[in-house]
């Protein structure tokens, strides 16, 4: 009999959209509350940036966070209130072949303002005084540590100031124009170049009595 010969072609079956595009995130700032979107590139080669794919759609991944959202068109991930560590946040993204890739964005604290990291702390000038001593700094809610004084701080009057105080803007020395008389509290205000302020205060006592 006579035998036919049939020939069969494989062809190779077509890369997923997961095994040729990537999706990534940028870091958001420090303190943000939101991503932006993702973008993608090439497998493989983060430097060759491709169009986001069609119909790509986004969802948390396995072990997300409590309070994390992300936005299943754009792949904007979110948080209500800003981390207070750290936080790793697991995306998934679903091509429209049902391929999937995941992915995570990284979300930071805030950098802690310098009124979070420091205090400033008045000696206790002598009785009958009229000028205090140049403020110290030392680490917030730890008087046994003490720190430089930080770059550009500048000092004002605090609320409710009596009268006939002038508090040095740079130095942070504060001077009466008359001694006391009876106890008395000088609030001074204390803004650092982050824009953070702390308050503090001198307390001037009047002048022991002579006795003749």
């Amino acid at each position: 009999g006579s035998v036919d010969e049939v020939s069969v072609v494989f062809s190779p079956a077509e890369a997923t959209t997961a095994e040729t595009v990537e999706p990534k995130y940028d870091a958001p700032a420090e303190g943000a509350t939101e991503s932006g979107a993702p973008k993608f590139h090439e497998q493989g080669k983060p430097d060759n940036g491709v169009a986001t794919p069609g119909g790509v759609r986004f969802e948390l991944g396995d072990g997300a966070p409590a309070g994390a959202k992300v936005n299943p068109d754009t792949g904007v991930v979110s948080f209500d209130q800003p981390v207070d560590k750290e936080t790793t946040v697991p995306v998934k993204a679903v091509y429209q072949d049902g391929s999937s890739d995941s992915t995570n964005v990284v979300f930071k604290p805030a950098a802690k303002k310098t009124a979070e990291q420091v205090e400033p702390k008045y000696g206790v000038p002598a009785a009958g005084a009229k000028t205090s001593g140049e403020p110290t700094f030392h680490a917030q809610g730890n008087e046994d540590d003490v720190k430089q004084k930080p770059a550009g701080v500048l000092f004002g009057k605090g609320e409710n100031v009596p009268d006939g105080v002038t508090v040095d803007s740079e130095s942070g020395v504060v001077t009466l124009d008359n001694p006391v008389t009876e106890t008395t509290t000088v609030p001074v205000k204390v803004t650092y170049e982050d824009g953070s302020v702390d308050e503090v205060s001198v307390v001037f006592s009047p002048a022991e009595a002579t006795t003749a």
